[in-house]
């Protein structure tokens, strides 16, 4: 804290908080309260913290156990991002995209009957106005 004393007995405090900007704090609230003996009650002015960060991207849904023949398995890609992710992008790194392989929103379905054509590592690419980012995710078909 500062303070300014003026010619007019009047003072001037100036506080300062600060606070290292992670995804951690966003929607956090924060009160600048002040007392003074010629206050009432104190008054408190708050502000909810709109932290922006580029996508945190993680793909799941795979347990290690697929095999040939195996149903109803998903690969999910979760992000987290502030804004809101412009665009989520599923890729296959290594060999064409299979047959009865379906990008649904965030969830990549496998929609037939696990074969070996589904072998591969799969990424998803997320992008929002300050940064794009991408997990990957290499499935085994046993």
């Amino acid at each position: 804290s500062s303070s300014t004393l003026y010619p007019n007995e009047t003072v001037t405090v100036i506080s300062q908080y600060n606070i290292v900007p992670t995804r951690f704090a966003r929607g956090r609230r924060i009160t600048c309260i002040v007392k003074h003996p010629a206050l009432e009650k104190e008054i408190r002015y708050s502000h909810v913290l709109d932290i922006q960060y580029a996508p945190e991207v993680s793909v799941t849904g795979y347990d290690g156990n697929w095999f040939i023949g195996r149903e109803n398995v998903q690969l999910r890609c979760n992000a987290d991002a502030n804004p809101l992710p412009m665009e989520l992008m599923w890729t296959r790194l290594d060999g064409q995209w299979p047959e009865g392989l379906l990008s649904v929103n965030n969830t990549l379905q496998f929609s037939s009957p696990l074969t070996y054509n589904y072998t591969g590592t799969y990424i998803c690419k997320v992008t929002n106005s300050l940064g794009q980012r991408s997990d990957q995710k290499t499935i085994y078909i046993l």
